[in-house]
């Protein structure tokens, strides 16, 4: 995870699976937790974790070029 002082923020960038639902959370101060502002959804074992699908995107923003994947853009701000 890199700091973007553009954004003032933390890029991470992971490889997903463009054809199936992929989930995800957060670890924040030693929890994992998901993004309540993003979608979520309950896994068999009761986690709540949050869900993104990627799609093929656009070209992107210059301040996101250096930690995006060539073919697709998942931005999520926490």
């Amino acid at each position: 995870m890199k700091f973007n002082p553009a954004t003032n923020d933390f890029v991470a960038v992971v490889d997903i699976d463009p054809n199936k639902q992929n989930e995800f959370k957060f670890i924040v101060d030693g929890n994992w937790q998901p993004n309540w502002d993003l979608p979520t959804r309950t896994d068999e074992h009761g986690n709540v974790n949050n869900i993104i699908y990627a799609f093929p995107s656009g070209p992107l923003s210059p301040e996101y070029k250096e930690y995006a994947a060539p073919s697709f853009q998942l931005t999520a701000a926490y």
